[in-house]
């Protein structure tokens, strides 16, 4: 029995449904607390699953087998898969006698069948915790929203103690999706599942922004504009923008609305997350130079500033880590694998690889300085004085903090 590919065309989660509280403990990243205690479990005295069929065949031929599976309700087998397992899950209890809710109608179901063949199936009725990455601080008990976490690194589900030798199944619902988590190898890994549980956990949370940023017309779009899915707007502004380039709007409306959203504590929040980090540390007077410029709506201050700091950071923290100079090219790909050794995925939040190109295509965009009309948004233009001067304005400098808040997350 072979191992197949995981299904992974899927897409965001949240256990926190939109507006709910839930309690923060110590710890960063940070762990949610549980939301319940653990139940009981339905038990079944006899369940024999070793894969799924992941092809079609005739008796005789060799098929493939999938025995490890991760993916959304967004992904092509995904409801013939479930409505299998439903069947063979009703069947085994209707063999014992014993009456079970079915895998569509809990929010949250685990199955978990022991090397012995027994298995419990546990539904709505276990804690949960998540360690994520926080937008601001906090003190203990206070409430935490969608809104002020800036990445979601794992999803761990207690009650059951899982043995290394476990066959789990997980089935877990956000909102109109559901995610699939499937380990049948008897070679069962915790941490394993709780980092898989956290990416479909984001992906159908996020769904939205991950197909726009993996379409290259709407992410180009974006660019253009100027903007990127940055963490700090993730969960609050940016559904506005991506509305408005879905329409085909411009975006002036927009970008007013989300000026007003930056008041002094927010820009305040923003600046207190990079001055602890050490490649930030030689610029922080500079940084805050930067902060007071944009308050007092002084765009060009700003963008003359931020966008050479940028290239600062990057280079202070390659040479921190590798202890060498590098040039520009060499340092977007560190950006890039830092984000993922830091967040432990390629596809978390911060999106390392689009927020690569992002740097590449707009930050740092090539341009002919002989030729003059560069935006103000470009580093190179408006280190060569080539940018025009209206291009200064008041978004392309929030963009430009913005860009250097996602490097703090980021590296």
């Amino acid at each position: 029995m072979s191992e197949a590919e995981p299904i992974d065309d899927a897409e965001p989660v949240s256990l926190l449904g939109p507006a709910k509280r839930v309690l923060l403990g110590a710890g960063s990243p940070s762990r949610l607390k549980p939301r319940r205690r653990a139940g009981r479990p339905v038990c079944l005295p006899e369940l024999k699953l070793d894969g799924i069929i992941a092809e079609g065949g005739r008796e005789g031929e060799m098929v493939k087998v999938w025995n490890r599976l991760s993916m959304t309700s967004d992904a092509p087998h995904f409801h013939l898969i479930l409505e299998n397992l439903d069947k063979t899950l009703a069947g085994a209890s209707q063999s014992a006698g014993i009456e079970t809710r079915g895998l569509a109608d809990a929010n949250l179901a685990l199955l978990v069948i022991h090397a012995d063949h027994t298995a419990e199936l546990w539904s709505d009725n276990l804690p949960v915790t998540m360690d994520i990455v926080l937008l601001r601080s906090v003190e203990k008990g206070e409430a935490v929203f969608h809104h002020d976490i800036g990445d979601i690194r794992a999803v761990n589900i207690g009650g059951p103690r899982l043995l290394a030798d476990d066959k789990v199944l997980c089935v877990m619902r956000e909102g109109w999706r559901f995610g699939f988590y499937m380990n049948l190898t008897q070679q069962f890994d915790p941490a394993e599942m709780a980092r898989t549980l956290a990416a479909l956990i984001r992906r159908m949370r996020y769904a939205r922004i991950y197909n726009a940023v993996q379409q290259p017309a709407v992410f180009d779009r974006l660019v253009e504009a100027g903007w990127f899915p940055f963490a700090e707007i993730v969960s609050r502004e940016f559904p506005s923008i991506m509305g408005a380039v879905d329409a085909g709007w411009t975006l002036d409306d927009v970008n007013k609305e989300i000026l007003k959203a930056f008041d002094e504590p927010r820009l305040d929040r923003m600046l207190e997350r990079w001055t602890p980090r050490p490649h930030f540390a030689d610029a922080a007077p500079l940084l805050r130079a930067a902060i007071a410029a944009y308050k007092r709506e002084d765009p060009v201050s700003v963008l003359k500033i931020v966008l050479t700091e940028i290239e600062g950071v990057l280079r202070r923290a390659y040479k921190a880590e590798t202890g060498q100079s590098a040039r520009l090219k060499r340092l977007l790909a560190f950006v890039h694998e830092t984000a993922v050794k830091k967040t432990g995925a390629p596809d978390t939040l911060l999106l390392p690889e689009r927020f690569t190109d992002y740097l590449r295509d707009y930050v740092f965009a090539e341009f002919d300085p002989d030729a003059g009309g560069g935006l103000a948004g470009s580093r190179h233009a408006v280190g060569h004085g080539a940018a025009a001067a209206d291009s200064y304005t008041q978004v392309r400098a929030l963009q430009a903090l913005l860009t250097l808040d996602q490097l703090a997350l980021a590296t």
